[in-house]
C-alpha cells in the first residue's frame, strides 16, 4: 500500500527533512492511514493460525453467572458452577513461585500470565468478551483463577485488539 503525499508537503520541510506543517494541518489534509478491511481480516486470520501452530492448548472453565447463586449482602457464594471446559491454544508464562513461612507452615503462591487470541475466541464462538474475572484456567493439571484482563496488540488505527492478556493466581480449595 503506497501513500502519495502532494509536492507541497515536501516543499514545506526544513533542511533536516522534517515536515514543518503542524500535526493538525497534516491530519486534516491527509487523514488517517487506515488499511482496507480485507487486510485486517488477513492479519486476524494469520494471528489466529499462529496461536494454533505455536502455543500449547489449555483448558478454560467459564463461570456460569446465571446458575451461581451469590449472597447479596456479602457478595460471596459457597458453590461455583462452571460451563464445560473448552480447550484452546494460549501463550502461557509461569512466574516464579514465592514461598512464605506463615504460622500454618510454608505457603507457596504461583502466578500465571496467559495471553489468549481474540481471533481464537471468536472462532470458537465465544466472542471477545467471553472471559470474566473469576473464570478458571487449567494448565499442567493445576487450576488458576483469572484476576485481571487487558486487551492488547491493536491493529494500526483500528480500535480492534488482537490479544487478551490475563493475570491468574493458583486456585486453592477452601479460599
Amino acid at each position: 500500500m503506497t501513500i502519495k503525499i502532494p509536492q507541497e508537503v515536501f516543499e514545506k520541510t526544513n533542511n533536516v527533512g522534517q515536515s514543518v506543517l503542524p500535526y493538525e494541518v497534516f491530519w486534516a489534509r491527509f487523514g488517517a492511514v487506515i488499511p482496507p478491511e480485507a487486510d485486517v481480516l488477513l492479519v486476524k486470520q494469520i494471528h489466529r493460525d499462529l496461536y494454533y501452530l505455536s502455543f500449547p492448548k489449555i483448558q478454560l472453565l467459564r463461570l456460569d453467572r446465571e446458575k451461581t447463586q451469590v449472597n447479596r449482602l456479602y457478595l460471596e457464594t459457597r458453590q461455583f458452577i462452571y460451563h464445560a471446559p473448552i480447550e484452546l491454544p494460549a501463550y502461557v508464562q509461569l512466574k516464579p513461585s514465592v514461598q512464605e513461612l506463615t504460622r500454618f507452615g510454608i505457603d507457596e503462591s504461583r502466578e500465571l500470565l496467559v495471553v489468549f487470541s481474540i481471533g481464537v475466541l471468536e472462532f470458537l464462538g465465544l466472542g471477545a468478551n467471553a472471559l470474566t474475572i473469576g473464570d478458571k484456567v487449567i494448565y499442567d493439571g493445576t487450576e488458576y483463577e483469572v484476576l485481571s484482563m487487558n486487551r492488547y496488540s491493536f491493529i494500526l488505527n483500528w480500535n480492534e485488539p488482537l490479544d487478551l492478556v490475563c493475570t491468574c493466581n493458583r486456585f486453592r480449595v477452601g479460599e
